[in-house]
């Protein structure tokens, strides 16, 4: 009989507990997502968008499509143009714009270039068939990358300040970009030896990976085609040339 009343008892205390635990099971908060902190980027539920153009589009296709882009800017003031000289001036001011995109197409042979000494350094290589194109347009500058003929990276800078849309500083602009993509960011330190000029935050889906890059007065947003990424190694076959340090003794004979 005491056995049984122990049995009926271990019953009765085992289903207690299961109704502690249910219950604080059901009115917890949902576990926060955490700052990744692993060697990956902080993968996103929702699907990375890069727009208007296409990575592996050609040279050729992207120009195009950003003059079309240019046309539609200036569409409003054309309808609203008297003919004669404004809309002259109009359509030179038009084709102006054209031809300042098309110009700013640079072939990265061989150094310098008017990328070196700009944030830029270290986003593209020297001799590998590389290339950059660079228009601006409704307050955002925006640099795009070719490699072998085929846009595989863009980068966008804003500036930071009171007025800016990202806010004052890189801190603020980092918290609007984990509201939009809903994850925190992975933060990375700067480090030269990695690569890293800059403290940067990345995230990524399957094809796309993005950066937020501080540059100080300017927060840069990265956009890379993770496969193009992930080939640089081979498609850079041109290595840039390390300026070796000066032995101290030959320093004290040339001094």
């Amino acid at each position: 009989m005491r056995m049984r009343l122990s049995g009926i008892l271990q019953s009765i205390v085992a289903g207690l507990i299961g109704v502690v635990f249910a219950t604080s099971d059901a009115g917890a908060a949902p576990p926060k997502k955490k700052r990744a902190e692993n060697a990956e980027p902080a993968e996103v539920e929702t699907p990375i968008t890069v727009e208007p153009v296409a990575f592996g589009a050609d040279q050729n296709a992207v120009v195009a499509a950003y003059e079309k882009l240019i046309e539609k800017d200036f569409a409003a003031d054309f309808d609203k143009a008297e003919p004669g000289v404004e809309l002259r001036r109009l359509e030179e001011k038009l084709q102006d714009e054209k031809s300042y995109l098309k110009k700013s197409l640079l072939l990265l042979d061989s150094p310098p270039t008017t990328l070196d000494g700009t944030p830029l350094v270290g986003e593209f290589s020297y001799g590998n068939q590389e290339s950059i194109l660079r228009i601006e347009r409704g307050g955002k500058k925006r640099t795009l990358f070719f490699i072998r003929g085929k846009l595989w990276k863009m980068i966008d800078a804003y500036p930071l300040g009171a007025t800016s849309k990202w806010g004052a500083s890189f801190k603020t602009a980092l918290a609007k970009l984990e509201e939009r993509t809903e994850v925190p960011g992975r933060v990375l330190p700067a480090n030269e030896a990695e690569g890293r000029r800059y403290e940067e935050a990345d995230w990524a889906d399957q094809k796309t990976h993005m950066r937020a890059i501080n540059w100080g007065k300017q927060l840069a947003v990265s956009y890379a085609e993770r496969a193009t990424e992930a080939r640089l190694p081979e498609l850079r076959t041109v290595k840039e040339k390390k300026v070796e340090a000066l032995d101290p003794a030959v320093k004290a004979v040339l001094r």
